[in-house]
């Protein structure tokens, strides 16, 4: 093993040493946070309730594990991930599923996440198109 390589080895052991901690302590401020934290007005997408399931109109629970606003020059939209189920991904399949913008804008959802072989999916992803003159509302 070179002097390079041994540095290189103790540098990425630092990395990630860093990584992990940084994870960690980031997870305990999670936890310390009130569910009722107030945000300011500037500062809200969206207010998605922590422990309730939206529910489809046959009573399937979806359960929301995270709501991420992607805003690029080219494309933006709203990804609201749920954890994978089989059952719920098919039910999804069959209902058409729509999202608005405050301006009243609406746009169809997409359903990504279950469309592939993979034995081990662990996510599916609502997709909500969102117009590029709307990412600050």
């Amino acid at each position: 093993e070179t002097p390079s390589m041994a540095l290189m080895a103790q540098l990425l052991h630092v990395v990630f040493m860093c990584s992990f901690l940084f994870t960690q302590s980031m997870a305990a401020l999670w936890k310390m946070m009130p569910d009722n934290l107030e945000l300011p007005d500037n500062w809200k997408l969206a207010t998605v309730p922590r422990y309730s399931p939206i529910e489809l109109v046959d009573g399937t629970p979806l359960q929301i594990g995270s709501v991420v606003p992607v805003f690029a020059q080219n494309n933006s939209y709203v990804a609201v991930i749920l954890s994978w189920d089989m059952e719920t991904w098919t039910k999804l399949l069959d209902v058409d599923l729509y999202c608005s913008t405050p301006r009243g804008r609406t746009a169809q959802v997409s359903k990504v996440g279950g469309e592939s072989d993979a034995p081990h999916k662990t996510h599916m992803v609502l997709k909500c198109e969102w117009p590029l003159d709307e990412q600050d509302e």
